[in-house]
């Protein structure tokens, strides 16, 4: 059996009931954290000019983007959800293959059923199904995709969604194999673009194209049956002719939403910068210590994080969600990171220039031992009278190891309703309603804001 007809079969035969109670409970949270990054993606400038493009692209339907007034075709409302999920870099993150999977997956099954008038419970074990197949394919690849540089979102998350695209408008093994097979020879993206508009567009786009390949197979297009394994394709051409197989049959037995888990972000910026900026937060507090009396601040990380924060001096709000200066500046000047913060007037807040201008960050590779948290961070602060304190963060706040509570990831959820200037009733009745997202009939009118 081919890659893709290995992942097929397994998806087909999902039903929610297999799935372990406690894996549900972490899908739902899936659910409940990336609808809320959509609701506070979409009123942002890149959220706005992405539902414009969606709207003048596509037909009008039934899909509803969620926080929106609009209905569109599943791909078209696919590209809206998808590139506001991560306009904020707000989604949570797999380390399987370093990669935001829930910002690819949930838009694209999302649009599907509600075209498909799938129930809640449907539509679960559909995204259930996208993110195990995306998770599936990362730990197939291993992560040196991501250090080659390819964007691994959209490497691991096209083929994947496709599945669960495929598994919501009904299509059968075959079929679903095809849809696959079409994805899997599209799937791309360069991390050449980290620090502008592409980057969360590239996540609208890779849901729009795993809806549009199950759509294919749904018209009667056919894809190609080994796009993994054939000489010209995915593995030779994108993973170095590498792959475990073995890695598929666990399936349905190791679940990758427990296993390694599932980051979710109380910052909006590069996961690669809450754990500096968050020891850094904490070393200022303990030893009381004002922004004035810092000299220096020095973050020891290990390689993922030195290649993924590439920018020492941003020159813009998106820059500097890739930038540890200005995630630790932000941080001792202003308590935290808030969706707020990503501006252009935080940036250039002198206080925060002058904090940026401390930082450096430094590699060290001994962090790196621990695979389900290799983000981690060691901080020193130098003082102006001459004082050194330190501490190591392993798994920051939001880590599967260090996760935040249901209250924590509901308390976010409202935050980013807030951040939306949506009703505060209507923000609790729609997350009540997401915890018990298997219990809806129907998804029509969940997501509209009143």
């Amino acid at each position: 059996m081919t890659i893709s007809g290995k992942i097929a079969a397994w998806a087909s035969g999902l039903r929610l009931a297999d799935v372990p109670e406690d894996v549900r409970h972490i899908a739902k949270r899936c659910v409940i954290d990336t609808v809320g990054v959509i609701i506070a993606g979409g009123t942002t400038g890149l959220g706005r000019k992405a539902l414009a493009l969606a709207q003048d692209q596509y037909a009008v339907g039934i899909c509803e983007v969620p926080g929106t007034a609009a209905n569109l075709s599943p791909a078209g409302a696919a590209l809206a959800g998808g590139t506001a999920a991560h306009a904020l870099d707000f989604d949570d993150t797999s380390y399987t293959g370093i990669m935001h999977g829930s910002a690819v997956s949930l838009p694209a099954v999302l649009g599907v059923a509600q075209k498909c008038g799938r129930s809640g419970e449907d539509f679960l074990t559909d995204f259930i199904a996208a993110v195990e197949a995306t998770y599936a394919i990362a730990m197939m690849c291993s992560t040196r995709q991501y250090y080659d540089g390819w964007w691994t979102s959209g490497t691991f998350g096209v083929p994947g969604a496709a599945a669960g695209a495929g598994l919501a408008y009904g299509l059968n093994v075959d079929q679903i194999s095809q849809a696959i097979g079409i994805a899997t020879v599209q799937a791309s993206g360069m991390k050449a673009m980290f620090g502008t508009d592409t980057k969360p567009l590239l996540a609208g786009r890779a849901a729009a194209l795993s809806v549009e390949s199950a759509a294919a197979v749904q018209h009667g297009l056919t894809g190609p049956e080994v796009g993994f394994e054939e000489h010209r394709g995915y593995l030779n051409l994108i993973n170095h002719g590498e792959a475990d197989l073995n890695e598929l049959e666990r399936l349905g037995t190791t679940w990758r939403l427990k296993d390694p888990g599932i980051l979710f972000k109380p910052f909006p910026i590069c996961s690669a910068g809450h754990a500096g900026a968050e020891m850094a937060g904490q070393l200022a507090a303990e030893n009381g210590l004002q922004p004035s009396e810092i000299a220096s601040v020095v973050c020891h990380v290990p390689e993922v994080v030195e290649v993924s924060l590439v920018y020492d001096t941003p020159q813009t709000p998106q820059q500097a969600q890739f930038s540890m200066p200005f995630a630790v500046a932000c941080v001792l000047i202003n308590g935290t990171i808030a969706p707020g913060h990503i501006s252009r007037e935080t940036l250039e807040d002198p206080a925060v220039q002058a904090e940026m201008a401390k930082v450096s960050m430094r590699r060290d590779d001994a962090l790196a031992a621990n695979p389900a948290a290799p983000e981690g961070a060691r901080v020193v602060i130098e003082t102006t009278d001459g004082r050194s304190v330190s501490g190591v963060l392993e798994a920051p706040t939001g880590m599967p190891g260090n996760p935040l509570s249901d209250e924590q990831l509901g308390a976010k959820f409202l935050a980013c309703c807030a951040f939306a200037d949506a009703q505060e009733a209507w923000a609790k009745r729609l997350l009540e309603t997401l915890w018990a997202v298997d219990d809806q009939p129907e998804l029509a009118g969940v997501f509209m804001r009143s």
